[in-house]
């Protein structure tokens, strides 16, 4: 009897003793837990007064660029871009920067990058809008202010300097072009579609898209022109002289067109425009500046 009664306290011994390294476990991971928050916290505070510096330096150089000391401002950017490139600020300050410059194409990147890191970022969606309307590519000018429209719970003023311009740009289609909005934009994706196929000397399937966009928009003469280049380059002349000639109708001007009329002129009946070079041409900058 006295044998089981020890047994029983030896047990009761051993659990206690479980019970005690259990504790100080627990307290030792508790311990833990808390540093590892308070380092946690620690970096977060530390990566949010980076980032305010940052911004601080940013906004710095860009009263700079405001005031026209250029200089200075792209060598403040430049030296923050070498530390942190992924940074949305940096990124958006180089786009500006790059409009002050008249770049569209590098501000554009620049503003892409912005977006990219923080796709909230309502003023670079805003500026990546002003970049797209100084190439008049009216798609994705309009594409840009929509989304600066959308996030007008963020800056809810901006949004409505968006949504006036994008009114307005409208309302110039409507009464200058004889289409809508909608419909030049739809013209204009079937243009690039086409030079896509252009680009990769897929000129039957660029065809119909040409087609498409003038059925749309017949004033531009570029449809025209690169029309003439695909049907010269299937060995069909008499129909690329017709297309090269109603885009000279359009715009007398045209030399891209007066160029290219001058080789297929020279083609044999059922010869083939060889391997072209492919021009990129942005004719809404023209057209718009006619309308």
């Amino acid at each position: 009897m006295l044998a089981a009664q020890t047994i029983i306290g030896n047990s009761e011994v051993m659990a206690k003793d479980q019970r005690k390294k259990q504790k100080k476990k627990q307290q030792k991971e508790s311990k833990r837990k808390a540093k590892r928050n308070l380092l946690k916290k620690a970096n977060q505070h530390k990566n949010q007064l980076t980032s305010e510096i940052i911004l601080d330096k940013v906004d710095f150089a860009l009263e700079l660029a405001q005031e026209g000391d250029f200089e200075q401002a792209f060598e403040i950017l430049s030296k923050l871009k070498k530390k942190h490139s992924q940074n949305s600020d940096v990124q958006f300050g180089l786009g500006v920067m790059s409009l002050y410059a008249k770049d569209s194409e590098e501000a554009i990147k620049h503003f892409d990058k912005a977006i990219a890191l923080d796709p909230l970022y309502i003023n670079a969606h805003f500026n990546r809008a002003t970049a797209y309307q100084e190439q008049a590519n009216v798609k994705c000018l309009v594409e840009s202010l929509i989304n600066v429209i959308n996030l007008a719970h963020i800056d809810s003023e901006l949004a409505a300097q968006a949504q006036e311009k994008l009114d307005g740009i409208s309302a110039s289609f409507n009464k200058n072009s004889g289409i809508s909005l909608d419909q030049f934009i739809e013209a204009q994706t079937n243009f690039e579609t086409g030079f896509e196929f252009m680009e990769k000397h897929e000129f039957h399937d660029a065809i119909p898209y040409y087609k498409n966009a003038i059925s749309i928009n017949p004033d531009p003469p570029q449809p025209y022109g690169n029309l003439g280049i695909c049907y010269a380059c299937l060995g069909e002349k008499e129909t690329a002289l017709s297309y090269i000639d109603k885009a000279l109708e359009i715009d007398p001007y045209y030399q891209l067109a007066a160029s290219n009329r001058l080789l297929i002129e020279k083609l044999g009946k059922g010869e083939k425009l060889s391997s072209p070079e492919i021009t990129s041409v942005n004719y809404y900058v023209d057209y718009l500046k006619n309308k």
